[in-house]
């Protein structure tokens, strides 16, 4: 059976979703284990500079996750099968979006707090 253009989209989208996720969540696991990193810069204050770059990457993400919410929500008219794909995968746009603005909610705990969790070594 070939696959539907709407999940075609829809992978698309979450494999672009799961990158940005992925990418995310290293940023601050990163921060505390590579070994180069400015000298005058203490460990704390790298890591919650790192929850800045989680951010931004959890806003990508969560811009990917948006264009599933949009997938599932067409203007007009819908091909053949639109019924049945969104049956299949009605929960996904919610759970991309609960776990888009986690990684927010992360990282800006990280970005304001990082440096208090960190001790420096």
């Amino acid at each position: 059976m070939p696959q539907r253009m709407y999940e075609v989209q829809f992978k698309k989208e979450c494999i672009r979703f799961l990158i940005f996720t992925l990418l995310a969540t290293l940023a601050p696991i990163l921060a505390l284990t590579i070994p180069w990193r400015p000298v005058d810069i203490e460990l704390g204050n790298w890591f919650s500079r790192s929850g800045a770059a989680m951010v931004v990457l959890a806003l990508l993400a969560e811009a990917n996750a948006i264009k599933v919410f949009n997938i599932f929500n067409p203007s007009g008219f819908v091909e053949t099968g639109f019924n049945e794909f969104h049956k299949e995968y009605f929960y996904w746009p919610s759970r991309l979006n609960k776990t888009a603005f986690t990684l927010i909610a992360i990282g800006t705990l990280i970005w304001g707090y990082g440096d208090l969790l960190v001790t420096s070594s």
